[in-house]
């Protein structure tokens, strides 16, 4: 996964990339602070590198990330309705 990110961010580019900062069980460690660590000796700078944190203490990292990856969603389905109506002019 970090190959292909890095591999997206030197072919095409975008601002950031957004990783949950949470404990990942798999990996036994924090998945931020992992990915971020192999994504940056990829060549992708620091600073474009952001965790996605809980809002307040009693809210679980995963609840977060879901809550995102849903107004991801919304925004693109927007996008989609936007560009499905101006082809339609």
């Amino acid at each position: 996964m970090n190959k292909d990110i890095s591999n997206l961010y030197l072919e095409e580019g975008f601002d950031e990339v957004w990783i949950p900062d949470l404990h990942n069980n798999f990996l036994n460690e924090n998945e931020y602070t992992y990915h971020k660590t192999i994504l940056i000796s990829q060549g992708i700078p620091e600073n474009r590198i952001k965790p996605i944190k809980a809002q307040h203490k009693n809210e679980k990292g995963r609840d977060r990330v879901i809550s995102e990856i849903g107004k991801i969603s919304e925004i693109l389905e927007r996008h989609n309705e936007i560009l499905a109506d101006s082809e339609m002019l």
